[in-house]
C-alpha cells in the first residue's frame, strides 16, 4: 500500500480583524498534519479530540492514505504573526527552541 502525499505552502495576509478570524487557519492546517502522520500524534488540546478523530479517518481511508505536509508558512504583517505563531509552538514543544535566522 502506497501512501499519498499532499504538500502545503500557505499564505496568511495581514489587517487587523481579518487576521485574528483567520488566526485558526494554521492551528487547523497543523491538526490535519499531525493526525495524517503514521504515528497519529494526538492533538494537544482536549478539544480538539473530535477534531483530529475526523481528520485520522478521512486521512486514512481508502487504499492509499494521505499525508499532509506543510511546507511553507509565509504572512504579512498581522497575518505574518499568525502564521509565525503554529512553527514556532511545533518547535518549542519537540525540545529546546533552536535559533531561527
Amino acid at each position: 500500500m502506497t501512501e499519498h502525499e499532499d504538500r502545503v505552502a500557505l499564505v496568511l495576509n495581514g489587517g487587523v480583524s481579518l487576521a485574528v478570524w483567520m488566526g485558526g487557519v494554521p492551528h487547523e492546517l497543523d491538526l490535519v498534519r499531525r493526525a495524517s502522520g503514521s504515528n497519529s500524534a494526538s492533538p494537544s488540546q482536549p478539544y480538539d479530540e473530535e477534531l483530529a478523530r475526523r481528520w485520522r479517518d478521512l486521512c486514512h481511508s481508502g487504499d492509499e492514505p494521505r499525508r499532509v505536509v506543510v511546507d511553507v508558512i509565509a504572512g504579512a504583517s498581522a497575518g505574518g504573526l499568525n502564521g509565525m505563531k503554529r512553527p514556532v509552538r511545533i518547535e518549542c514543544s519537540s525540545g529546546p527552541l533552536r535559533v531561527i535566522r
